[in-house]
């Protein structure tokens, strides 16, 4: 398939804010330095020593049309807004209550990353236990999920390149010029796993698709957009949701659909299998 690390990483003007900023869906932004009344919100994470930027949104190749965003009802649309990039604007007036959107996730990890592991045919095949290891260390969740996409992408309905379209379609996030040691300890430890379950295709698929350089743009796509689920805990990536702008006063809630597996029994635990957006006034 065509690689989808393609996509050329530019420079940009990086716009940083002295704190910690998390937007996602209302939950943990803007209570730092509350007395900063801030217009617009920037993401700002540290990890493993160095920062992830927001940057502007810039145009990339894609096999989807960009007006096509699944699961969105008729009565909304993303558009650019003047100065302010993509977002999700009404067609006409909506009423309090009204479904806006319900969307599948593009990809999800439980809230025990190895369970995450465990739930795909492919990674429960092999040993990751030092990844595991390291992303338990240092509180990092984004490596594992990278990872489960780069397998769930192989296996994708759709296939490879309708995946990674999908998910290349969103804003993302500056490494830098290289990954940090942790990081780049985790994709070598990726790659390993990746030719030893598929041998000769594995060293293809990490020499022309799953390089270092899609690691840190898949890393800085999740930094981005990924959300968590409130009643299952895991984190999730989607598609058409990650067009929702975040507001302290919002005027859409979030519903969600998970579903009923007991972790004791299955070692699943729960998982998100679709949010709901609906409007909550006029």
């Amino acid at each position: 398939g065509a690689e989808p690390s393609r996509i050329e990483l530019k420079n940009t003007a990086e716009l940083l804010m002295p704190q910690l900023l998390r937007c996602a869906f209302g939950s943990g932004c803007c209570r730092r330095q509350g007395s900063l009344r801030m217009k617009r919100c920037f993401l700002q994470v540290q990890r493993a020593g160095t920062f992830l930027h927001r940057r502007e949104r810039r145009r990339f190749c894609s096999t989807r049309a960009e007006e096509t965003w699944p699961g969105m009802h008729e009565i909304i649309e993303v558009a650019e807004m003047p100065g302010k990039g993509r977002g999700v604007r009404a067609r006409q007036e909506v009423q309090g209550g009204s479904q806006v959107a319900r969307v599948e996730p593009l990809a999800r990890l439980s809230s025990n990353i190895s369970d995450g592991f465990a739930s795909d045919p492919l990674l429960s095949a092999v040993d990751l236990s030092e990844l595991l290891d390291i992303c338990e260390k240092n509180q990092l969740r984004f490596p594992g999920m990278a990872i489960l996409m780069a397998f769930q992408a192989l296996q994708h309905p759709g296939g490879f390149n309708d995946y990674w379209s999908r998910v290349y379609r969103l804003q993302f996030a500056s490494m830098g010029d290289s990954l940090p040691p942790t990081y780049k300890k985790c994709y070598e430890l990726f790659v390993e796993a990746l030719v030893t379950l598929l041998g000769s295709q594995g060293e293809n698929l990490a020499m022309n698709s799953y390089t270092e350089r899609w690691f840190a743009r898949t890393l800085g796509t999740l930094h981005i957009n990924v959300i968590r689920c409130s009643q299952s805990g895991c984190s999730v990536l989607l598609e058409s949701g990650s067009m929702f702008n975040h507001s302290c006063n919002p005027n859409v809630a979030v519903e969600w659909e998970v579903d009923k597996c007991d972790h004791n029994d299955t070692g699943l635990g729960s998982q998100a299998l679709a949010a709901t957006f609906r409007a909550t006034r006029y």
